[in-house]
């Protein structure tokens, strides 16, 4: 019973060419020439159709998932640039992949996801590990998503969910994803790891909270209306310097709202505000959110981002345990990447982190439009965080 997988990347602006030298370097780390499994993640520069179309015949037409992205993480190696793919390939007789799509998301999110599970329940056995999924960041409601895909699966206890929404290179027009031979949008897609393997994952944000508990006491859908009692804006704009309240494209990159998951003061993840309206006063985020919900305005810290980085590899080994991981997925917002740490930062902490969890172990990723990933027994949505899923 064995595993085999590899990475390999190109930042060829050819798509042909990055193809070629991202697959041909993918099954030779894996030492194989078939996969069970392939997954990519690439630049929205490249033609996506004719990219995926090469893609699928160079790797005999096993079942492929991914999306566009905003870089790409891969073994050693940090791509932030104008053209970037990475290509993961696992061959295995001991963990089996289900793969999956649903389209719809800004029409119906709820039933998008209950059509995703449709899909897979028929192949998710008592030893199916997790679901990894890929989503359209420009149409996705996280919240009704993860509740149509959970009512779906039927399960007493939630398979944890993990992965992320796909990117294009910060434009915030169109995204991607893909499912075998199609390139998809406003979709999510989505597969599962089942069979003899064991997972080790972590979370870790990086934000430091900066003001007092706050209670959201007018709410509607993903549109905060007021904070205790007050205009939402109002409310974050005394917590914004001065050229934050006239650009808030700055306040993208810094400010964001940390909400508990549990009663644990450590289970904090992270929403950004993508928009806010003057005229009414609100903020959004990107999830749905209640009257009476607590929360808290943090920010960003790039220390606190590099020593959660240290965190998270020294918690997934521990899990591990001294194992030796069949491969690596790593989503990262594209806020932690060139935005905050220079090149030479960011390959430093993903050699460091990579030293601590596997050195030898197969690594993909990408840098997301928003994280998923479980805390405790819940599946959430994550803004500005890192979540590392590493299978035994």
């Amino acid at each position: 019973m064995t595993t085999k997988a590899g990475t390999g990347s190109s930042t060829h602006r050819h798509y042909k060419a990055a193809a070629t030298r991202a697959v041909k370097d993918a099954f030779s780390a894996a030492g194989t020439d078939r996969a069970d499994l392939v997954i990519a993640f690439a630049s929205v520069a490249y033609p996506q159709e004719p990219l995926l179309a090469t893609l699928r015949q160079l790797t005999h037409n096993a079942p492929l998932m991914g999306g566009s992205a905003c870089g790409v993480i891969a073994a050693g190696d940090i791509i932030e640039e104008n053209f970037f793919l990475s290509v993961m390939v696992i061959q295995s007789s001991e963990i089996r992949f289900s793969t999956a799509a649903a389209t719809g998301l800004q029409h119906d999110p709820e039933a998008t996801g209950q059509a995703l599970a449709s899909a897979l329940s028929s192949t998710i056995d008592d030893d199916t590990k997790c679901l990894v999924s890929f989503a359209d960041a420009l149409t996705l409601n996280f919240t009704r998503f993860e509740q149509g895909l959970r009512q779906g699966l039927g399960r007493e206890r939630p398979l944890p969910l993990f992965g992320g929404a796909t990117g294009d290179d910060w434009k915030f027009v169109k995204t991607y994803q893909y499912h075998n031979d199609e390139v998809l949008s406003d979709a999510a897609v989505a597969f599962t790891i089942s069979g003899e393997a064991t997972l080790a994952h972590a979370v870790n944000h990086g934000c430091v909270v900066i003001g007092e508990k706050l209670t959201i006491t007018r709410a509607e859908g993903n549109t905060i209306y007021e904070v205790d009692g007050e205009p939402a804006l109002t409310v974050v704009n005394r917590y914004l310097n001065e050229d934050e309240q006239r650009d808030w494209g700055k306040v993208l990159n810094s400010v964001t709202l940390g909400f508990k998951a549990d009663d644990d003061e450590d289970a904090l993840f992270i929403r950004y505000m993508p928009t806010k309206d003057d005229a009414t006063g609100t903020v959004t985020i990107p999830t749905e959110v209640d009257a009476g919900t607590q929360f808290w305005i943090t920010r960003r810290d790039p220390q606190l981002i590099s020593a959660g980085v240290t965190a998270i590899g020294e918690e997934v080994a521990k899990q591990l345990a001294g194992r030796e991981p069949k491969f690596v997925l790593h989503f990262d917002c594209a806020g932690r990447g060139k935005v905050i740490f220079r090149d030479q930062e960011k390959q430093d902490l993903l050699h460091s982190l990579q030293q601590q969890v596997g050195p030898d172990a197969p690594w993909a990723g990408f840098y997301t439009y928003g994280e998923f990933g479980p805390l405790r027994e819940t599946n959430c949505f994550h803004s500005y965080t890192l979540i590392l899923l590493a299978v035994v």
